[in-house]
């Protein structure tokens, strides 16, 4: 009921919705979004076959290359849950005490490719990515794509470093580190700097240490997409839908 009353509340959103399908247990919520493949999938962390299931659900999306969006809807942001989600696909958290309105932004924010996280949850990600053993390398796909300088850019932007601070490590300019950071964007089809430290933290990438390149001049960059601020979703009970 009311997983119903919630796909009622999208569908007379401000966002022209449409709902797909509903479930209310993850094997037929994971039938749902493959057969009817929505732009985005609100997924409860919590469904009726047990506790957690939300999560063997974007994971078994990830495993099969699903372009539908996630947002996992959780009852509390706890770390383990918030770095489990990302790190399975999904591209937002949705805490249920917030409104259907904040649900409804909250849904059209990811459907546009912007991630939805608080920056408590982000404060887990960058965590994760500085105090967990480190990987050898970068996998060949992301060394092909970026040069070393940008290697060693991404590495110190997923530590928390701003701009500033990553072009005086580098002993380049500013300017430089953002004309860098858009090229990094477009090659790897991100839009933010949220984007960046996600992809990393699911890919457990770690860029190696380089010496200091020279000051390169690049064209203008474009302007990135707004990341979402932080927001959650509704009713206690919501399962899973999908909406277009």
């Amino acid at each position: 009921m009311a997983c119903q009353l919630m796909a009622a509340a999208v569908k007379r959103s401000r966002y022209g919705f449409s709902v797909a399908g509903m479930a209310t247990d993850s094997a037929r919520a994971l039938a749902e979004i493959l057969e009817q493949q929505p732009q985005v999938a609100a997924v409860s962390l919590h469904l009726q076959d047990g506790p957690m299931k939300g999560l063997d659900v974007l994971r078994e999306l990830r495993a099969a290359r699903q372009k539908t969006q996630t947002i996992l809807v959780v009852d509390a942001p706890l770390r383990d849950v918030v770095l489990a989600a990302f790190r399975n696909g999904a591209h937002g958290i949705f805490h249920r005490e917030k409104t259907v309105e904040t649900f409804c932004k909250c849904l059209h924010s990811v459907a546009q490719g912007q991630v939805w996280a608080s920056s408590a949850e982000m404060h887990y990600l960058l965590e994760a990515l500085s105090s967990g053993p480190p990987a050898p390398a970068f996998n060949s796909r992301v060394e092909a794509l970026l040069t070393k300088t940008e290697l060693a850019i991404v590495r110190l932007v997923t530590e928390g470093l701003k701009n500033r601070e990553v072009a005086q490590r580098l002993g380049i300019t500013e300017h430089t580190v953002r004309n860098h950071l858009f090229r990094i964007f477009d090659k790897l089809g991100l839009s933010s700097r949220v984007e960046l430290v996600i992809y990393c933290l699911s890919a457990q990438l770690q860029s190696p240490v380089v010496a200091p390149p020279a000051a390169l001049t690049s064209p203008a960059p474009k302007k990135p997409a707004r990341v979402g601020a932080a927001p959650p979703p509704p009713a206690r009970g919501l399962e899973s839908f999908g909406a277009r």
